[in-house]
């Protein structure tokens, strides 16, 4: 008896691979917690962008607001003030402006970076006049005399080199010409007005006579 084996069926060997793509791991923090802003000055506004004075010694107190740069008003921020002609107009460290002589200047306000100005007018405005002599007696015509005046602001300060308008009511009787002479031209009484702003005294003026009418004068 032949015993054969079995006969084994061959069967190719593989080994299979796959080909597994090269990868990054990429990992990103996340947080729910944001940055503050720190407020900072961005803008500055003056209560007022001009101040002008009629007299010497008058004072404003001026304000500003600061403004951050998210548009929300700061409080307690310190404000530093300057004038750029502290012989025109003072500015105290609180803001306080106070005219000092006739002219032009600015005031600056500054809060951090941020900065304004305030346009600054000192002109003094006439209120009274005094008026020197208080009437003129001229002896015949062709006398003349010399009138003076003295012009101040509503604080009593004098206005240097103030702006002045003669003017005599009647011309036949007694001329005025533009520096206060008054000048006698014929018999009979005359008033002879000085203006400067809205102060008009009034001269009694009399060629030829001593009538003395009453003088009249704004009050101060």
């Amino acid at each position: 008896m032949n015993w054969a084996m079995p006969r084994r069926t061959a069967r190719p060997w593989f080994r299979a691979r796959s080909a597994a793509a090269p990868f990054v791991l990429v990992a990103v923090a996340c947080s729910d917690a944001t940055q503050p802003v720190v407020p900072a000055p961005k803008t500055i506004v003056p209560a007022a962008d001009s101040v002008r004075f009629g007299a010497l010694g008058e004072d404003r107190q001026m304000t500003a607001t600061v403004i951050d740069q998210t548009g929300n008003v700061m409080t307690g921020v310190a404000l530093a003030w300057t004038s750029t002609n502290g012989s025109v107009a003072t500015v105290s460290g609180s803001g306080l402006i106070t005219a000092v002589a006739n002219g032009t200047t600015n005031v600056t306000v500054t809060a951090g970076g941020a900065s304004d100005t305030v346009a600054v007018v000192v002109a003094q405005r006439a209120t009274s006049i005094d008026v020197t002599p208080d009437s003129v007696v001229l002896g015949q015509p062709g006398d003349s005399a010399q009138v003076t005046v003295s012009v101040f602001d509503a604080r009593g300060i004098a206005i240097s080199s103030p702006a002045l308008v003669w003017l005599s009511a009647q011309p036949s009787i007694a001329t005025v010409d533009t520096v206060g002479r008054v000048a006698g031209v014929a018999p009979g009484t005359t008033l002879v007005s000085v203006t400067a702003g809205s102060a008009v005294p009034r001269l009694p003026s009399g060629c030829c006579h001593s009538s003395r009418p009453s003088r009249r004068v704004p009050p101060r």
